[in-house]
């Protein structure tokens, strides 16, 4: 992803969180275009984040930044690392990274012990590893 649609996409995020309505148009792959628009759902204590098929390769640093998310979606990207800083959203209580080309999990994912579902099915991840986070997060339903 370019410097330019990383920037795009968190303008895209900050806009979406202040209500204003939008489509954020993919390049055409294949032979037809989509349209998918992140949604934020920010009624209640509760604030969720749709960030699913956008052919992410890099969680943007505002969606980082933003530590009272409780429900993130990441599905259906190609996401190769998650950033240690994903251990900051203490809030977080779903998790969706599946299918992805993940191939480790960081450290730093075990500080989310008010998980409550996180799935990370369909990616690279070596069986030791999602043992070990298991292990680590043992209220947390796993989907692998």
């Amino acid at each position: 992803m370019t410097k330019k649609s990383t920037a795009l996409v968190a303008l895209l995020l900050v806009l979406t969180a202040f209500g204003v309505g939008y489509f954020v148009s993919r390049p055409e792959s294949s032979s037809e275009t989509s349209q998918t628009p992140p949604t934020t759902n920010t009624q209640s204590s509760n604030k969720s984040l749709d960030l699913s098929g956008q052919q992410l390769t890099e969680i943007p640093a505002s969606v980082l930044s933003q530590t009272d998310i409780t429900s993130l979606n990441l599905s259906n990207n190609q996401l190769t690392t998650l950033p240690a800083a994903i251990g900051n959203m203490k809030n977080l209580e779903v998790l969706n990274i599946e299918n992805n080309r993940l191939e480790s999990l960081p450290t730093e994912l075990e500080n989310l012990t008010g998980l409550k579902m996180l799935d990370i099915s369909n990616n690279r991840l070596p069986v030791d590893q999602i043992e070990q986070i298991k292990a680590k997060l043992p209220n947390t339903e796993i989907k692998s």
